[in-house]
C-alpha cells in the first residue's frame, strides 16, 4: 500500500507538463470552483483571519516600512491602473468618497483656532497654486504636524502650514515628519 510504480522525478515531470499544456483549462476550473463555493471560501477566510489575528497584526506592525516600499513601487509603475481604481472607487462609492472628503475638510475646520489668521492661510494655498503653475510640479500645502495624527496632532494655522511637492506631502502622509523638508 503505498507504493508507486514510477519515481517522483517522473510523476513531478509529467505533472508539471500536464500544467503547462492545459493552463486555461486548469484556471477555468478554478475559476469556476471558486464562483460555486465562493461563500463557503469567504466564510473560511473571515475565520483564518479571526483565529489569527494577531499573527496578521504582528507581520504588518513588523513589516510596515517594506510594504509601504512595495506599495509606493507597484504605484509607480502602474499609475495608470491606480489612476482607474480611484475613478472607480469614486463611480462605485460616490456617498462613501464624499463622507471621506466631507471628514478631511471638517477636520480642518475643528482644527482650525478662532484667534488663526485665516488670510495667512489663504497665502500659503495661493502659493501653492502658484508654486505649480510655474514649476510645472504640483505642490499642496503640508500640515507639519499632522491634524489626525496618531501620536501627536496639530492645528490649521500658518506657523504649522508649508508648501511642498506632492509627491512628497504624499510620501509623507499623516505622519509627522519635520525632516522631510523640499
Amino acid at each position: 500500500m503505498g507504493r508507486r510504480p514510477d519515481c517522483k522525478v517522473c510523476v513531478c515531470a509529467r505533472t508539471n507538463a500536464y500544467r503547462l499544456a492545459n493552463v486555461e483549462r486548469i484556471a477555468e476550473n478554478k475559476r469556476r470552483y471558486r464562483e460555486e463555493n465562493r461563500g463557503r471560501l469567504i466564510e473560511k477566510a473571515r475565520r483564518y483571519y479571526a483565529e489569527n489575528a494577531h499573527k496578521f497584526k504582528e507581520y504588518r506592525e513588523v513589516n510596515r516600512d517594506r510594504r509601504i516600499a512595495q506599495k509606493r513601487e507597484w504605484d509607480a509603475v502602474n499609475v495608470e491602473r491606480r489612476r482607474e481604481y480611484e475613478r472607480l472607487r469614486w463611480q462605485l462609492n460616490p456617498k462613501a468618497m464624499r463622507a471621506k472628503d466631507r471628514n478631511r475638510k471638517e477636520a480642518i475646520h475643528r482644527a482650525r483656532p478662532s484667534w488663526a489668521d485665516a488670510v495667512a492661510i489663504a497665502a500659503f494655498y495661493e502659493q501653492a497654486v502658484r508654486l505649480s503653475r510655474c514649476t510645472g510640479i504640483p505642490h499642496h500645502v503640508d500640515h507639519v504636524v499632522p491634524l489626525r495624527g496618531r501620536k501627536v496632532s496639530g492645528l490649521h494655522v500658518p506657523l504649522n502650514l508649508r508648501v511642498i511637492p506632492a509627491a512628497l506631502n504624499i510620501r509623507k502622509g499623516n505622519r509627522y515628519a519635520p525632516e522631510t523638508r523640499p
